[in-house]
């Protein structure tokens, strides 16, 4: 089989999808050019997801191979202990907590070619303590405050994580939850899904997806500022309060003043760990209600879509369910392509896994 790619902007290791109407085998590992250089790729629902680099207005042919390719680097999970590691060719990424101990799953720490961590580590810092790195939460979810975590807060009744895909080009695993109050009473079920690509560590992607279901009655989530539903707390090195970061958003906008309550396709936090540039910036998908988002970005952390508190709350009828979608980038640079790399992720949004 054969297929074509156009870059419309320019591609460093993107994850882009390739539709065909061809059947695609199973066993598919890779995409090879004229030249002999091979890319990783894997079928998908919609036909094939290819890692793929090319500058801005080349277009390619490939021919797909499904011969087993052990050159490139591998993705894996392994659990230990109520925490799924993601390991790049052995080597840790970050993990999936999911320990009784906390009230809400989260993931985290993200780790740093250097070993850093791009998300704050501190697993109990009494300074908003739920902020743990990459996680979920809503402070209203029928009056139960499901964001910051006081002795009457709800909870998350977790499910273990389920491996989904493991392959050359990406791997992905998800958990089934309900969301509950102080009393065990059910709200809500959730799904969500953390997908990883095969990238370097000079940027990965990891996109998440989550989908909340009105299994058990009406579900209202109310205009809280707390909330997301998706939250980052970076390492506390790289905010701008303490440390040495910078915000900007997809206008050109800085720091806290500029970008707090304002809508923006995507957000960025930048500063230096261990005198290395690093970045963290968020995507809003167009698939998310209300697109664009509005931020509850903070100059001492947090980072965080939000609609709920600026553009007000709504109600999922019983039966019914919402997903939101988001990507989020770690570079080990300064992450000046991070506009090309959005403008592709919105061209390539609807992808099925």
């Amino acid at each position: 089989m054969k297929i074509s790619v156009k870059a419309l902007r320019k591609y460093i290791e993107e994850p882009i999808l390739i539709k065909t109407e061809e059947t695609v085998c199973d066993s598919i590992s890779c995409i090879i050019d004229a030249d002999g250089h091979k890319f990783p790729a894997q079928k998908c629902n919609e036909g094939i997801i290819a890692i793929v680099t090319l500058a801005q207005g080349e277009e390619k042919e490939f021919d797909v191979s499904c011969e087993e390719n052990t050159a490139f680097s591998k993705i894996s999970f392994e659990n230990e202990s109520e925490y799924l590691k993601v390991l790049y060719d052995g080597k840790i990424f970050t993990g999936y907590n999911y320990a009784s101990e906390f009230k809400k799953p989260f993931l985290g720490p993200v780790y740093t070619m250097t070993g850093e961590s791009f998300t704050r580590s501190d697993l109990h810092n009494k300074e908003h303590p739920h902020q743990r790195s990459v996680f979920f939460g809503i402070g209203e979810v029928n009056g139960v405050d499901l964001w910051n975590e006081p002795e009457d807060s709800g909870y998350i009744k977790k499910g273990a994580p389920e491996i989904y895909a493991n392959g050359t080009a990406y791997a992905s695993f998800g958990s089934k939850n309900i969301w509950c109050d102080m009393d065990g009473k059910n709200l809500m079920d959730e799904a969500r899904k953390y997908t990883f690509y095969n990238q370097s560590e000079d940027c990965r992607y990891l996109d998440l997806e989550i989908t909340f279901t009105a299994s058990y009655e009406d579900v209202t989530f109310g205009p809280t500022k707390e909330a997301g539903p998706l939250g980052v707390r970076v390492n506390e090195k790289i905010n701008v309060k303490h440390g040495n970061g910078a915000i900007v958003n997809a206008y050109s906008a800085k720091g806290e003043e500029e970008c707090w309550s304002k809508i923006a396709p995507w957000c960025l936090y930048a500063g230096k760990l261990d005198d290395k540039d690093c970045a963290i910036a968020v995507f809003d998908s167009q698939s998310n209600e209300r697109f664009p988002t509005n931020w509850h970005i903070r100059d001492y952390g947090l980072f965080a879509p939000n609609n709920l508190y600026f553009r007000g709350g709504f109600t999922i009828k019983k039966g019914d369910s919402i997903t939101y979608k988001f990507r989020i980038c770690f570079f080990n640079n300064c992450g000046d392509t991070v506009s090309d790399r959005y403008i592709v992720y919105n061209l390539n949004e609807g992808k099925k896994y």
